[in-house]
This record gives C-alpha cells, sequence and structure tokens, in this order.
C-alpha cells in the first residue's frame, strides 16, 4: 500500500520551522560571543594606548637620564637648586605651590598625558537584548524547539518497506 504522500505546505512549514529554529539557536550563540568580542577588543585598544603612553614616559624619563649622565651643566645646577630648595644669583623667585618639589614630580608631570574616553555605545537591539543573560537559553530552547517540529513536518524520505526490497539472499562463492 503506498504511503500518502505530505501536502507542499507542510513540507513548506517544516522547512520554515527548521531555518527558524537554526536561526535561533545561532542567534543565541554568536550574539552574546560578539558582544564579548567587542568589549574585548575595547579592552585590548585600552591597553594598547596605556601601553603606549608608558613607553613614551619611558622616553621621558630616559632623556632625563641621559641628560644627567652627559653632564649637562644647567640641568645639574637645577636639579640641586631644587632639591637643596635655593636659587641661583639675581634670579627672581616666584613661589607656586602647586610646582613641583623634587625632580621625580617635575618628571612625572612632565610626562603625564591625557587619556581619551570612548563613551560610544552601539545601541542594542531586540535581538541582542534577548540573547543576553537567561533569555539567552530561552532562545536556544525555542529554537530547538522549532527545529525538532521542523524535522517532524519537514519533507518526508520516501522508506523502502522489506517486501518492496525483497529478500537478501547471500552469495555463496
Amino acid at each position: 500500500m503506498p504511503e500518502p504522500s505530505p501536502s507542499p505546505l507542510s513540507t513548506i512549514c517544516g522547512w520554515l520551522f527548521l531555518l527558524a529554529g537554526l536561526a535561533l539557536v545561532m542567534a543565541a550563540i554568536v550574539v552574546p560571543a560578539e558582544q564579548e568580542l567587542r568589549g574585548l577588543q575595547a579592552r585590548v585598544d585600552a591597553l594598547q594606548g596605556q601601553h603606549a603612553r608608558l613607553l613614551e614616559r619611558i622616553a621621558v624619563h630616559q632623556r632625563f637620564l641621559d641628560d644627567l649622565d652627559g653632564g649637562d651643566e644647567t640641568l645639574m645646577l637645577r636639579v640641586a637648586d631644587m632639591q637643596m630648595n635655593r636659587t641661583g644669583e639675581g634670579t627672581l623667585v616666584l613661589r607656586d605651590p602647586g610646582a613641583a618639589g623634587t625632580p621625580l614630580e617635575w618628571l612625572s608631570r612632565r610626562s603625564q598625558t591625557a587619556v581619551p574616553i570612548s563613551l560610544h555605545e552601539s545601541p542594542a537591539s531586540f535581538l541582542t537584548r534577548w540573547t543576553q543573560g537567561r533569555g539567552r537559553l530561552w532562545i536556544a530552547a525555542v529554537g530547538s524547539f522549532c527545529v525538532f517540529v521542523g524535522l517532524i513536518w519537514g519533507p518526508v524520505v520516501p522508506s523502502r518497506s522489506s517486501a518492496a526490497c525483497g529478500p537478501v539472499a547471500a552469495t555463496a562463492r
């Protein structure tokens, strides 16, 4: 007795459920991973900026050390005057309470740079909001259920009955 062929509408619905389910499962996997990747890329950018600022600061300190080792007279006198809290002959002194008191403070202020802060955040889409936290599990569960329904309603592969195939005889050689 021949099997009834499935209606084209149920086959199309099966494929739609299957594709929608696969899309939901993939969204539950890919969207949170992509968000994590964006966050990690932002951290890498911040660390690279911090590394560049530290290299710049090292260069300032190295120039200062090279000038000291080179015996730069003006620099040596300024450092000595700063350490001894004295001024040179005939020099007009203005006291600045916010000025650096030691050479290390002076170097530290000289090597400071402004740190840019990025405040740009991409707007969260509906799918992004639903795939965060426990919503991710629900989206994966609904997607899996849709895949299941799609496989049940999907295209039916005609099965061969054992009578149609006939008995399988072993051939002896």
